[in-house]
């Protein structure tokens, strides 16, 4: 188990480089330090392949694996360690299958389930495949959504909206180096606990608290997430965005309004970023005009204008080490 030394909130660790008559014992030890106590069987004549992220944060653990076929339970001897947190299991890729409770539910890609750690369980991964799970204490919960315990074991299809956006923010937040500041690592986890609990289905005052304080920062954070990643394209608009986080281009651009800038400010600093970065690395033989293309502009005279407003220098003398050049914010 490796951890980051420069976040020690996150552990990382993998199967490739260990002995292959090992990988079963460390991953479950492994893995009950940073989730909970787990069984693992596999299918005869296979070998044990996966690679793990954990992140701990104040009052929520993230998990991301990618994992080959594999069985594992919790057993009724397991589940005497008193151990009663909520797992929200989130298959992203494969087929999976769990049984609880007498009843068995098949995720798709993309479907969810919530599960108990103080009930014995069985999850069978029929094809190789990666998950994201969300591990929160029952008794938070408990006081954001009704009758939580109801919730175990229900299939939540990929199409719901708030799943989709939950695991967008999820995935971005265990790779992700975060702010080193507790008080925004606790904002950071306040969204995500405001989305599951939109998922599962709020009360109706935390309902009310969620949608208000966290389901617009989220989305707002997915939206600067997607533009960050998808800056280069030069055929990236606000509809586009909006859509992928569920909201009209309207909402979206409102959205950016109160967060001080807009929609077109934020892709162009992006996109202006990245140009700068590019530059930089001071490679001779790629042409200037070649990376305003690169980095998502269609008009190049633009790209020089509104480089040098933003910098007080050209795109030519940034590459010349012009002294002029500050540094980008």
């Amino acid at each position: 188990m490796i951890a980051d030394f420069v976040d020690p909130s996150i552990v990382r660790f993998s199967a490739s480089e260990l002995p292959e008559k090992d990988r079963i014992a460390i991953w479950q030890d492994c893995y009950s330090r940073v989730a909970m106590k787990l069984d693992v069987q596999l299918p005869e004549s296979t070998s044990f392949d996966y690679a793990f992220v954990g992140r701990k944060l104040p009052g929520l653990q993230l998990l991301s694996a990618t994992l080959s076929p594999l069985r594992v339970s919790r057993t009724r001897e397991l589940i005497a360690d008193g151990n009663d947190d909520l797992a929200l299991i989130i298959n992203v890729s494969g087929l999976v299958s769990i049984s609880a409770r007498g009843e068995q539910v098949a995720l798709s890609r993309g479907d969810a389930v919530l599960m108990s750690s103080t009930e014995p369980m069985i999850s069978q991964r029929h094809l190789r495949g990666s998950s994201l799970s969300l591990v929160i204490p029952r008794s938070l919960l408990e006081s954001i959504v009704v009758d939580v315990a109801s919730r175990i074991m229900n299939r939540i299809p990929r199409d719901t909206g708030e799943l989709k956006l939950l695991c967008a923010y999820a995935s971005t937040i265990i790779h992700e180096r975060l702010p080193a500041s507790l008080k925004l690592r606790q904002a950071l986890v306040s969204h995500l606990q405001d989305l599951v609990a939109l998922t599962l289905g709020a009360t109706r005052s935390a309902g009310k608290l969620a949608r208000t304080r966290g389901l617009r920062a989220t989305r707002l954070s997915a939206a600067k997430s997607y533009v960050v990643e998808n800056s280069n394209r030069r055929d990236l608009s606000v509809n586009a965005v909006a859509a992928m986080v569920g909201v009209t281009a309207r909402v979206l651009q409102r959205m950016f309004e109160r967060d001080g800038t807009t929609f077109t400010e934020f892709l162009l600093r992006q996109r202006l970023n990245c140009a700068l970065r590019m530059l930089a690395a001071a490679e001779p033989d790629r042409f200037i005009g070649q990376i305003g293309y690169e980095v998502g502009f269609n008009d190049l005279s633009y790209f020089h204008r509104a480089f040098k407003r933003r910098y007080g220098a050209t795109p030519l003398e940034i590459r010349n080490h012009s002294p002029k050049f500050d540094g980008a914010d």
